[in-house]
């Protein structure tokens, strides 16, 4: 975004909703709440966003690029299991190291889900997760150009979204992230054996284990 008072101010806007929505859920997030939190004028809310609904828009946009610029900060491993577990651990980090925002997002996506105006932005959101993952996938698969998968890149990367998402659930429940961590290693370690038509490898009690 262009470095202007205009741009600043928008941006400043928008990280005051992401830590209102963080701090106390999306149903806070008024524009007045807003504005007092970015400390500016309800007027300059409505001057920059127009209607609640596009500043919503402007916080799923801000949240999925920091999924996407993490995803393109990971280096490539030579070993398969390695380079995918590296690249899911990546938005894993995300999600770990501020789980009250993972919390609005998830909360955003059903209030979005509950509001005809708002319904396209929650295709919006997961289209950017679903085109994120495979773009990884297949990024992923171009440094194993000799390995046979059982899955295409999108199929692949839809159980990819779809398991994160289930992890993110629990993590918010239980709040242990060793726990999600070595959950997050056996899904990834079963996906990939999986997709390499082997069956995953286990450990005594017969779960899968990330080697």
């Amino acid at each position: 975004m262009e470095a202007t008072p205009a741009g600043e101010q928008r941006r400043a806007i928008i990280s005051a909703a992401i830590r209102l929505m963080s701090r106390e859920g999306v149903a806070a997030a008024s524009t007045r709440r807003v504005a007092t939190e970015a400390g500016v004028p309800l007027s300059m809310i409505h001057y920059v966003f127009g209607k609640k609904n596009q500043l919503f828009r402007a916080v799923v946009e801000t949240v999925s690029a920091r999924l996407i610029r993490a995803l393109s900060e990971v280096t490539p491993a030579p070993d398969w299991d390695d380079h995918v577990f590296d690249t899911i651990e990546s938005v894993w980090d995300v999600v770990a190291a501020d789980p009250a925002a993972a919390l609005f997002v998830m909360e955003l996506m059903a209030w979005a889900l509950r509001d005809p105006e708002l319904r396209d932005l929650a295709d919006d959101l997961h289209r950017v997760y679903y085109l994120a993952a495979g773009d990884a996938v297949q990024q992923l698969r171009r440094t194993n150009p000799q390995t046979s998968f059982r899955l295409s890149s999108e199929e692949m990367a839809s159980l990819c979204v779809v398991a994160i998402n289930g992890l993110i659930v629990t993590f918010l429940v239980h709040g242990d992230r060793e726990r999600s961590r070595r959950e997050l290693a056996h899904l990834i370690a079963a996906l990939t054996r999986y997709d390499m038509g082997s069956p995953a490898p286990v450990d005594g009690s017969g779960v899968p284990y990330h080697p």
